[in-house]
């Protein structure tokens, strides 16, 4: 009876070896990004590399020789480094029906130094010298599309944000004459 319960034990142990191999060895190449990107940048070749990984079909990826479908397009969600990467995962930018995208060089006491990645809700206020002190300026509401970027040169800052379009042309002609600041809005 020992005997039995020895050889039973042998072969279950055998099998699971078997297994253990057979997982760890059946690796692929994916894509993994080696820099986090924001939501909303453009992902560069610096950005992802390669990994040999074990995973279930259950997990999406993409495999290694789709390097060049990935690098240039934006990103729709957060990349962290060292995730996997998925094909939903980028994209090209988008601009929603009623909305369009709006460049603004702000000067830096008219936007937060706080970070604003993308997808961060703001709203872009008139400001102007002429206006009586307890008038309500003009504001415009707005997510922002990439995360801002200084100018080296001016310390000015570059924002892109996602506005309605009626107010499009309104808040970039207010940004060529810096009269635009920003504000976050409750996220």
């Amino acid at each position: 009876m020992l005997i039995a319960v020895g050889v039973l034990c042998m072969c279950l142990g055998g099998l699971g070896g078997a297994w253990a191999w057979h997982q760890a060895s059946n690796t692929e190449s994916v894509l993994v990004m080696t820099h986090s990107v924001p939501r909303g940048k453009l992902v560069t070749a610096n950005d992802v590399g390669v990994t040999q990984t074990s995973v279930g079909e259950q997990v999406k990826r993409l495999p290694a020789d789709a390097r060049d479908r990935l690098v240039g397009q934006h990103a729709v969600v957060d990349l962290p480094a060292g995730s996997l990467v998925s094909a939903d995962s980028v994209g090209e930018a988008q601009v929603q029906r009623g909305t369009s995208h709006v460049g603004l060089t702000l000067a830096p006491g008219h936007v937060p130094i706080e970070p604003m990645p993308a997808g961060t809700k703001v709203r872009a206020i008139e400001v102007s010298e002429e206006q009586p002190v307890g008038d309500r300026p003009t504001s415009v509401p707005g997510v922002v599309t990439v995360e801002p970027r200084s100018l080296e040169a001016s310390n000015d800052v570059l924002v892109d944000l996602a506005v309605p379009s009626e107010s499009a042309a309104r808040l970039a002609d207010l940004s060529a004459r810096s009269r635009v600041a920003l504000i976050i809005e409750e996220q």
